[in-house]
Protein backbone atom coordinates (compact mmCIF):
# COMPACT_ATOMS: atom_id res chain seq x y z
CA UNK A 1 0.00 0.00 0.00
CA UNK A 2 1.34 3.37 -0.43
CA UNK A 3 2.49 5.49 2.24
CA UNK A 4 0.40 8.49 1.29
CA UNK A 5 -2.72 6.31 1.45
CA UNK A 6 -1.31 4.14 4.48
CA UNK A 7 -0.88 6.79 6.84
CA UNK A 8 -4.48 7.94 6.95
CA UNK A 9 -5.11 4.22 8.33
CA UNK A 10 -5.25 6.22 11.97
CA UNK A 11 -7.36 8.67 11.49
CA UNK A 12 -9.81 6.39 10.01
CA UNK A 13 -9.60 3.20 12.78
CA UNK A 14 -11.04 6.77 15.21
CA UNK A 15 -14.01 6.92 12.49
CA UNK A 16 -14.16 3.63 12.51
CA UNK A 17 -14.05 2.83 16.23
CA UNK A 18 -17.03 6.08 16.70
CA UNK A 19 -18.67 4.07 13.77
CA UNK A 20 -18.83 0.76 15.21
CA UNK A 21 -19.99 2.30 18.96
CA UNK A 22 -22.84 3.68 17.89
CA UNK A 23 -23.86 0.29 16.52
CA UNK A 24 -24.62 1.74 13.23
CA UNK A 25 -26.19 -0.73 10.40
CA UNK A 26 -27.47 -0.57 6.99
CA UNK A 27 -31.01 1.29 6.89
CA UNK A 28 -29.94 3.15 10.24
CA UNK A 29 -30.59 7.09 9.63
CA UNK A 30 -27.16 8.28 10.47
CA UNK A 31 -26.60 12.16 10.65
CA UNK A 32 -22.67 13.13 11.21
CA UNK A 33 -22.58 16.82 12.61
CA UNK A 34 -18.76 18.52 11.95
CA UNK A 35 -17.52 17.30 8.97
CA UNK A 36 -13.21 17.97 9.74
CA UNK A 37 -10.90 15.42 9.54
CA UNK A 38 -12.65 12.59 11.54
CA UNK A 39 -16.39 13.49 10.51
CA UNK A 40 -15.77 12.95 7.08
CA UNK A 41 -13.83 10.51 7.78
CA UNK A 42 -17.01 8.74 9.58
CA UNK A 43 -18.88 9.36 6.50
CA UNK A 44 -16.81 7.50 3.99
CA UNK A 45 -16.77 4.50 6.69
CA UNK A 46 -20.93 4.37 6.60
CA UNK A 47 -20.74 4.33 2.88
CA UNK A 48 -18.11 1.82 2.49
CA UNK A 49 -20.46 -0.09 4.88
CA UNK A 50 -23.54 0.55 3.01
CA UNK A 51 -24.82 2.86 5.30
CA UNK A 52 -26.42 6.50 4.24
CA UNK A 53 -25.30 9.28 6.07
CA UNK A 54 -26.90 12.81 6.57
CA UNK A 55 -23.73 15.36 6.56
CA UNK A 56 -23.66 18.32 8.16
CA UNK A 57 -21.86 21.59 8.56
CA UNK A 58 -21.07 25.19 7.96
CA UNK A 59 -18.27 24.97 5.34
CA UNK A 60 -19.01 24.43 1.50
CA UNK A 61 -15.67 22.46 1.28
CA UNK A 62 -16.45 20.13 3.90
CA UNK A 63 -19.65 19.40 2.56
CA UNK A 64 -17.96 19.04 -0.84
CA UNK A 65 -15.91 16.76 0.88
CA UNK A 66 -18.52 15.03 2.59
CA UNK A 67 -20.33 14.60 -1.21
CA UNK A 68 -17.15 12.92 -2.14
CA UNK A 69 -16.91 10.41 0.78
CA UNK A 70 -20.43 9.10 -0.40
CA UNK A 71 -23.12 11.50 1.79
CA UNK A 72 -26.71 10.83 0.69
CA UNK A 73 -28.17 14.27 2.07
CA UNK A 74 -25.94 17.58 2.83
CA UNK A 75 -26.81 20.09 5.54
CA UNK A 76 -25.36 23.79 5.31
CA UNK A 77 -25.99 24.79 9.02
CA UNK A 78 -24.47 28.25 8.05
CA UNK A 79 -27.96 28.78 6.11
CA UNK A 80 -30.70 26.58 7.73
CA UNK A 81 -31.78 25.01 10.68
CA UNK A 82 -29.61 22.07 10.30
CA UNK A 83 -31.68 20.00 12.99
CA UNK A 84 -35.16 21.02 11.32
CA UNK A 85 -33.11 19.69 8.23
CA UNK A 86 -32.13 16.55 9.43
CA UNK A 87 -35.88 15.66 10.76
CA UNK A 88 -37.11 16.56 7.16
CA UNK A 89 -34.79 13.97 5.45
CA UNK A 90 -35.94 11.58 7.81
CA UNK A 91 -39.36 12.16 7.36
CA UNK A 92 -39.99 14.23 10.32
CA UNK A 93 -38.43 11.25 13.19
CA UNK A 94 -34.91 12.82 13.64
CA UNK A 95 -31.92 10.34 13.02
CA UNK A 96 -31.64 7.29 14.71
CA UNK A 97 -27.73 7.80 15.08
CA UNK A 98 -26.07 11.31 15.31
CA UNK A 99 -22.19 11.32 15.62
CA UNK A 100 -21.33 14.66 17.09
CA UNK A 101 -18.08 15.32 15.74
CA UNK A 102 -17.94 19.24 15.87
CA UNK A 103 -16.87 19.83 19.41
CA UNK A 104 -18.82 22.91 19.49
CA UNK A 105 -21.96 23.50 21.35
CA UNK A 106 -24.13 24.23 18.62
CA UNK A 107 -23.01 20.83 17.38
CA UNK A 108 -24.68 19.25 20.42
CA UNK A 109 -27.86 21.72 20.26
CA UNK A 110 -28.34 20.40 16.83
CA UNK A 111 -27.50 16.26 17.56
CA UNK A 112 -30.02 17.04 20.92
CA UNK A 113 -32.65 18.42 18.48
CA UNK A 114 -32.29 15.88 15.73
CA UNK A 115 -32.05 12.84 17.23
CA UNK A 116 -35.28 10.74 17.47
CA UNK A 117 -37.52 9.11 20.13
CA UNK A 118 -34.88 5.93 21.20
CA UNK A 119 -32.31 7.07 19.05
CA UNK A 120 -28.52 7.97 20.04
CA UNK A 121 -26.07 10.45 20.09
CA UNK A 122 -22.10 9.64 20.17
CA UNK A 123 -19.67 12.04 21.50
CA UNK A 124 -16.71 12.14 19.57
CA UNK A 125 -15.44 15.60 19.37
CA UNK A 126 -13.84 17.15 22.33
CA UNK A 127 -15.98 19.84 24.28
CA UNK A 128 -13.44 21.96 26.29
CA UNK A 129 -16.45 23.88 27.85
CA UNK A 130 -19.44 22.57 29.94
CA UNK A 131 -22.56 22.26 27.98
CA UNK A 132 -26.50 22.34 29.26
CA UNK A 133 -28.41 18.82 28.12
CA UNK A 134 -31.78 18.87 28.41
CA UNK A 135 -32.25 15.36 30.44
CA UNK A 136 -35.85 15.48 30.94
CA UNK A 137 -36.02 15.08 27.14
CA UNK A 138 -33.11 12.35 27.29
CA UNK A 139 -35.10 10.62 29.85
CA UNK A 140 -38.64 10.52 28.36
CA UNK A 141 -37.81 9.63 25.05
CA UNK A 142 -34.89 7.49 26.47
CA UNK A 143 -31.97 8.92 24.31
CA UNK A 144 -28.68 7.16 24.84
CA UNK A 145 -25.65 9.19 25.04
CA UNK A 146 -22.06 7.75 24.48
CA UNK A 147 -19.16 9.01 23.84
CA UNK A 148 -15.73 7.65 21.80
CA UNK A 149 -12.47 8.22 22.24
CA UNK A 150 -9.47 7.64 19.73
CA UNK A 151 -9.26 3.66 18.45
CA UNK A 152 -8.13 0.07 19.76
CA UNK A 153 -5.42 -0.30 17.56
CA UNK A 154 -5.50 -4.02 17.61
CA UNK A 155 -9.02 -4.07 16.31
CA UNK A 156 -10.03 -0.54 14.35
CA UNK A 157 -6.22 -0.49 13.06
CA UNK A 158 -6.50 -3.93 11.01
CA UNK A 159 -9.86 -2.88 9.65
CA UNK A 160 -9.00 0.70 8.50
CA UNK A 161 -5.81 -0.71 6.55
CA UNK A 162 -8.28 -3.03 5.21
CA UNK A 163 -10.98 -0.39 4.25
CA UNK A 164 -8.01 1.79 2.57
CA UNK A 165 -7.02 -1.41 0.56
CA UNK A 166 -10.31 -1.81 -0.96
CA UNK A 167 -11.32 1.96 -1.04
CA UNK A 168 -7.83 3.76 -1.39
CA UNK A 169 -10.04 6.84 -2.55
CA UNK A 170 -11.03 7.64 1.25
CA UNK A 171 -7.21 8.61 1.70
CA UNK A 172 -7.43 10.80 -1.21
CA UNK A 173 -10.75 12.38 -0.85
CA UNK A 174 -9.63 13.18 2.62
CA UNK A 175 -6.49 14.73 2.41
CA UNK A 176 -6.34 18.40 2.43
CA UNK A 177 -3.16 19.17 1.90
CA UNK A 178 0.41 17.41 1.46
CA UNK A 179 3.40 20.25 3.27
CA UNK A 180 6.88 19.90 3.82
CA UNK A 181 8.13 19.21 7.17
CA UNK A 182 10.02 23.06 6.54
CA UNK A 183 6.19 24.48 5.95
CA UNK A 184 5.03 22.70 8.60
CA UNK A 185 4.10 25.80 10.77
CA UNK A 186 3.29 27.86 8.02
CA UNK A 187 1.51 25.80 6.00
CA UNK A 188 0.48 23.60 8.70
CA UNK A 189 -0.70 24.66 12.13
CA UNK A 190 -1.39 28.21 11.01
CA UNK A 191 -3.85 27.37 8.88
CA UNK A 192 -5.62 24.63 11.35
CA UNK A 193 -5.55 27.46 14.07
CA UNK A 194 -7.11 29.89 10.86
CA UNK A 195 -9.97 27.38 10.20
CA UNK A 196 -8.71 27.06 6.77
CA UNK A 197 -7.71 23.47 6.52
CA UNK A 198 -10.93 21.05 5.17
CA UNK A 199 -9.17 17.89 6.25
CA UNK A 200 -6.35 16.01 7.20
CA UNK A 201 -2.69 17.84 6.72
CA UNK A 202 0.20 15.04 5.39
CA UNK A 203 3.61 16.49 6.25
CA UNK A 204 6.19 14.88 3.89
CA UNK A 205 9.47 14.09 5.88
CA UNK A 206 12.73 15.07 3.63
CA UNK A 207 14.37 12.19 2.59
CA UNK A 208 17.75 10.53 3.74
CA UNK A 209 20.65 10.97 1.34
CA UNK A 210 21.87 7.94 0.15
CA UNK A 211 25.79 9.15 0.46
Amino acid sequence: MPADIAIMAQPLAVALHAVRGAEAKAGARIAVIGLGGIGSLAVAACTAQGIETIAVDVSPARLDIAKRSGASVLIDASQEDAAAAIKRATGGDGADIVLETSGVPKGLETAMNAVSRGGHIRLVGLHRDPSPLNLTRLVLDEIRISTSKVHICDQDLPEALALLNDHPEIATTSIDAVIDLEDVVTAGLMRMAAGEADGKTIVRLPTSDPR
